[in-house]
């Protein structure tokens, strides 16, 4: 199907739209990219201008002398002493002594 005068005459006057919108779609990803900056921006500042939460760990913290009681501390860190040696014998007697060592092949 050729192209005819009056059809170029018409593609012509649209070139002019059809550039401006590729124009203003190359903006928008311009933009876009800026607002997502600025809002990392002040997320960042945001998060150094405020307090932030200390996270709780588990550690036992040795008491110093004349602080708290002076038998019971000793008992209580070696009773979790030994809870913590019992979780560690359960965890490794439920390992499974093949795990890895078989490949099963489906042909």
């Amino acid at each position: 199907m050729p192209i005819e005068p009056i059809d170029l005459q018409v593609l012509f006057s649209r070139m002019l739209d059809v550039g401006k919108e590729q124009a203003v779609q190359n903006q928008l990803v311009n933009v876009a990219q800026s607002v997502q900056a600025s809002e990392l921006v002040r997320k960042t500042q945001e998060q150094s201008n405020s307090v932030n939460q200390t996270k709780e760990t588990d550690e036992v913290r040795p008491t110093g002398e004349g602080e708290g009681k002076a038998g019971a501390g000793g008992s209580e860190n070696e009773e979790q002493k030994k809870r913590k040696s019992k979780q560690r014998d359960r965890r490794a007697s439920f390992q499974d002594p093949e795990l890895g060592r078989n490949i099963d092949i489906i042909g």
